[in-house]
């Protein structure tokens, strides 16, 4: 039953796809249905998908992307993330120069135990 309902509702994105706008009308006789229940299949299938329905006018519609806006918010969000970046390797550079690196408590395999949690000084 859900194989059917997978083709079915992969069939409705078919009818769909090379149009913009489409009768919802002309599209449940299409595929043997009433409107209202095509209209209660369709929101289940499409859910936010680029795709507006319009209940008024029996109409689905394409939502056109704004592809400048989204390629805008991710010059941002990386711009963001690259200047939180610099900034988190600014800071780690000036531990290590301050000489302030705190050694893990538990000794690797290559290094001997440590008397001392910070490099440079001697117990605590």
């Amino acid at each position: 039953s859900s194989g059917i309902n997978a083709e079915y509702g992969e069939s409705m994105k078919q009818y769909f796809a090379p149009y913009l706008c489409c009768d919802m009308v002309k599209m449940a006789a299409a595929f043997n249905t009433d409107v209202d229940s095509l209209e209660l299949e369709l929101m289940a299938l499409v859910g936010g998908e680029g795709v507006k329905i319009d209940s008024f006018n029996k109409v689905l519609r394409a939502v056109k992307r704004n592809e400048k806006e989204q390629v805008r918010r991710d010059v941002i969000e990386l711009c963001n993330t690259l200047q939180f970046k610099t900034q988190e390797l600014i800071v780690k550079t000036a531990i290590l120069k301050a000489g302030l690196v705190i050694k893990s408590s538990a000794p690797n395999i290559d290094e001997k135990p440590s008397t001392s949690s910070v490099r440079g000084g001697g117990p605590l």
